[in-house]
C-alpha cells in the first residue's frame, strides 16, 4: 500500500512534465513563425513603398507623409510664405512638430519615422499601463500590420492623436482634469477617431470636472491658434481649400460623393452618439478602458481610408483582447491573418507597380475594427 501511494505522484508528475514541454514547443514554434511572418511582410512593404513615387537624388521618397508639414515648418523658420499644399493637417498641429524641421529634408524624414515609433510605443503603454510590456497584448499590437505601416509611412500626427486619447483616459482615472483637457485638445488632431471617445468621457466624468477640463482644453487651443494666426493669418482659408480637394476613400467615399461632406459629418455625429451610448464606467468609476478601446476601434469605419496606418486606432482593442483568456485567440488570429494576406500578395508587392496592391491592403483596417466586438460584452477574466 505504501508503494502505491508513492508511485501515483511520480506518475502524475511525469505525465505533467511530458505534456508541458510539448505544449511549450508548440507555442515556441508558433512564435517563431509569427516573427518570421512579420519580418518577411515588413520587407515586402518596405520594397513596395520604395517602388512607389518619385525619389530624391539621395534615394529617399519625395512624397513621404511628413513632407507637407516639413515644408510648412521650414517656411515658418525661414520667414517665407507657406506653400499652398503644406497643410495636410491644420497649422496649429503642424507647429507641434516644428523641431523636426530644423535640419534637412533627409533628417526630417528619418527623425519623423523615429518619433513615430517612439510615440507608438508610448501610446500602447499608456493604453495598456506601464506593466503592459510584460503582457502579450502590447507585443501583439506592436508587431501588427498597422503598427509596422504607421512607422514605415512616418505618420507622427496619427500616432500623437492615439497617444493623446490614451492620456485623456488615464487622466480621468487619475482625476487630473486639466491634463485631461490638454490631452483632449491635442487628440483632435484626429477628430474622426477622438471625438466619439471624448463624448463618452462626458458621460463618465463627474460634472464638477467639466470646468477644469474645459480650462485645459481652451488653454492649449488658444496657444496653438494664437501662434498659427501669428504665423499666417489666412491659414484657415488655405486649409479649407486643401480639404475640399481631399480624396475621400474607404467606406465613406460613396457617402461623400453622393451627399457631400455634410453627410459625413452627420455620420460622425451618429458615431459620437454611439460612443456616448456605449461608454461605461469601470469598477473604480472612470471610463472602462475596454469600452474606450472598442469605441475607438469602431471609428475606423468612418475615417478616411488613406492607408493601412489608420488601423492603429484599433490596436488598443487588439491589445486588450490579447491580454484576456477568452479572447486572446481572436487577437492572434486577427493579426496573423493580416500578415498572411501580405505574404499571399508577395508577387504583386514585388512587381513594378505595387501602388494598387497597397491601396487594396488598406481594407484590412476594417478587419481590425470588426474584431473588436468582444470588448462590448461583459468583462472577461485576464489570461493567466
Amino acid at each position: 500500500m505504501a508503494q502505491r501511494v508513492q508511485v501515483r505522484p511520480v506518475t502524475v508528475a511525469m505525465a505533467t512534465d511530458a505534456k508541458g514541454p510539448g505544449r511549450s514547443s508548440i507555442w515556441l514554434l508558433l512564435a517563431i513563425l509569427g516573427l518570421a511572418s512579420v519580418l518577411a511582410g515588413s520587407v515586402l512593404l518596405v520594397h513596395a513603398r520604395a517602388a512607389v513615387g518619385p525619389h530624391s537624388p539621395s534615394g529617399l521618397p519625395l512624397d513621404w507623409d511628413f513632407r507637407p508639414a516639413f515644408d510648412a515648418c521650414r517656411a515658418i523658420l525661414t520667414g517665407t510664405a507657406l506653400p499652398t499644399n503644406s497643410q495636410a493637417y491644420p497649422l496649429p498641429y503642424e507647429l507641434v512638430f516644428i523641431p523636426l524641421s530644423l535640419g534637412s529634408a533627409a533628417f526630417a524624414q528619418v527623425s519623423s519615422a523615429l518619433v513615430t515609433a517612439i510615440l507608438l510605443v508610448a501610446a500602447l503603454l499608456v493604453w495598456q499601463g506601464l506593466d503592459g510590456i510584460r503582457r502579450p497584448g502590447f507585443w501583439v499590437a506592436l508587431l501588427s500590420l498597422p503598427a509596422v505601416e504607421v512607422v514605415q509611412g512616418d505618420h507622427p500626427f496619427s500616432v500623437l492623436g492615439l497617444l493623446a486619447v490614451g492620456v485623456a483616459l488615464r487622466a480621468e482615472h487619475g482625476r487630473r482634469w486639466v491634463i485631461m483637457g490638454l490631452a483632449a485638445a491635442l487628440s483632435l488632431i484626429r477628430p474622426f477617431n477622438a471625438i466619439p471617445v471624448l463624448i463618452g468621457l462626458l458621460r463618465t466624468m463627474p460634472r464638477r470636472a467639466w470646468a477644469p477640463a474645459a480650462a485645459g482644453f481652451a488653454g492649449l487651443g488658444a496657444i496653438l491658434l494664437g501662434l498659427s494666426f501669428l504665423v499666417d493669418r489666412i491659414w484657415v482659408s488655405q486649409y479649407e481649400t486643401i480639404s475640399s480637394a481631399y480624396g475621400w476613400a474607404g467606406l465613406i467615399q460613396p457617402l461623400v460623393l453622393h451627399f457631400g461632406v455634410g453627410a459625413l459629418l452627420a455620420l460622425e455625429a451618429a458615431v459620437a452618439l454611439l460612443g456616448l451610448a456605449l461608454a461605461r464606467r469601470g469598477p473604480e468609476g472612470p471610463m472602462d478602458m475596454d469600452r474606450a478601446a472598442g469605441i475607438m476601434a469602431i471609428t475606423v469605419f468612418v475615417t478616411p481610408l488613406a492607408g493601412l496606418y489608420v488601423g492603429i486606432f484599433a490596436l488598443p482593442a487588439l491589445a486588450r483582447l490579447a491580454d484576456r483568456r477568452e479572447t486572446c485567440l481572436i487577437a492572434f488570429v486577427t493579426s496573423g491573418l493580416a500578415w498572411l494576406a501580405v505574404l499571399l500578395l508577395a508577387r504583386s508587392l514585388l512587381g513594378p507597380n505595387p501602388r494598387l496592391v497597397l491601396a487594396e491592403l488598406g481594407a484590412l483596417v476594417y478587419w481590425f475594427g470588426l474584431n473588436a466586438y468582444p470588448l462590448f460584452r461583459a468583462r472577461v477574466a485576464p489570461a493567466a
